[in-house]
């Protein structure tokens, strides 16, 4: 019985995958999720080549020092540093979509799920699955600075081809960041310690669980420009925001200083939340809670910029906080607090 059979466990809950992820021997871990369980770990070069050549360590060295060759012919090689290493340039080819020997893991399992929940666009009624890689010196070397400045050939050929190297960039962009991304590549297999398939009828509970719970989205896997104007694609159908897609704005408006558009937000949150009670869903007394404390903390920091300031409307939202509330002691803090400014 192969590793990944004995350690192989399906789950329909956040808390189950968690308990999962949770669960695994002591060690240290990085994770990759897949939409389709039957896809492979492999370089995405092989699924390029498709069947009417031959797979194997010279063929994949060859297309990927072919790709390097042809983007630097091509001009895609500069930038501001003096160099521009084979793995580097093979990570931003890898960033637009492009077929490399690289590998994507990562060091967060709920990353991992979130990637695993997506739709297969050919064929959508597919589980999915997470495979935990067990991170070990012995099995996987890491790139350092020194073995970074090798050209791609130097870890397909020789004795370096049955190793396997692990890379996490230096120069790192948003995404990779976001993603807490690392890369795997070489010319041996990789072992999968555990397995966990998320069946295909619960992938959206599990996304909305990973949207509340944790914030991981679609937006904040891919915070840059290319990554904002793919979720505004024509192939993603609009649908309305709800109350924590405002919470989200809210938060980036309230953190740039831009207190107007903080409290419209917030303000749009509060009024769907009070429809979903208006419509007998038991309100999350909690989240409204939270969101007047914001409001009023996002008021307090406009008026106080005025030279005519008006703490009324802030006052009024950490007393309905607090009356939703009687616990939320940030809102006592806060209002004793601008009462006291209030009158200095």
């Amino acid at each position: 019985m192969s590793m990944e059979k004995k350690n192989r466990t399906t789950v329909s809950s956040l808390s189950e995958f968690v308990e999962w992820a949770d669960g695994l021997e002591i060690g240290d871990y990085i994770f990759r999720g897949m939409s389709d369980k039957r896809y492979k770990i492999e370089p995405s070069t092989y699924r390029r080549l498709g069947k009417t050549e031959k797979v194997n360590l010279s063929t994949l060295l060859n297309v990927n020092m072919g790709l390097i060759e042809e983007a630097r012919l091509q001009g895609h090689d500069e930038r501001k540093e003096p160099e521009f290493h084979d793995l580097e340039m093979l990570a931003e080819l890898q960033h637009y979509r492009a077929a490399t020997c690289l590998i994507d893991f990562t060091y967060s399992a709920l990353v991992a799920l979130w990637f695993a929940c997506q739709r297969n666009s050919k064929n959508s009624s597919v589980s999915g699955r997470v495979v935990a890689v067990r991170n070990n010196p012995h099995r996987v070397k890491e790139i350092t600075a020194d073995l970074l400045k090798k050209g791609i050939d130097f870890f397909f050929e020789g004795d370096q081809a049955h190793r396997l190297y692990r890379w996490q960039p230096q120069q790192q962009n948003n995404r990779i960041i976001a993603q807490q991304s690392v890369f795997l590549f070489g010319g041996t297999d990789i072992e999968i310690e555990a397995c966990c398939h998320i069946p295909e009828e619960h992938k959206d509970t599990l996304l909305a669980s990973l949207e509340k719970v944790s914030g991981i989205t679609e937006a904040m896997l891919f915070p840059d420009f290319e990554g904002f104007a793919r979720l505004h694609s024509h192939r993603k159908l609009y649908s309305v925001p709800n109350v924590y897609n405002y919470l989200q704005l809210a938060s980036r408006a309230h953190g740039r200083d831009k207190w107007k558009e903080a409290i419209a937000y917030y303000g749009e949150a509060i009024k769907l939340e009070k429809k979903n009670v208006k419509k007998g869903k038991s309100p999350d007394t909690l989240l409204l809670s939270h969101l007047y404390l914001r409001r009023g903390s996002a008021r307090f920091e406009k008026e106080r910029s005025k030279s005519k300031s008006d703490y009324d409307k802030v006052i009024k939202d950490y007393d309905k906080a607090i009356k939703l509330d009687k616990k939320n002691v940030r809102a006592y803090r806060y209002k004793t607090h601008v009462e006291s400014y209030q009158s200095g």
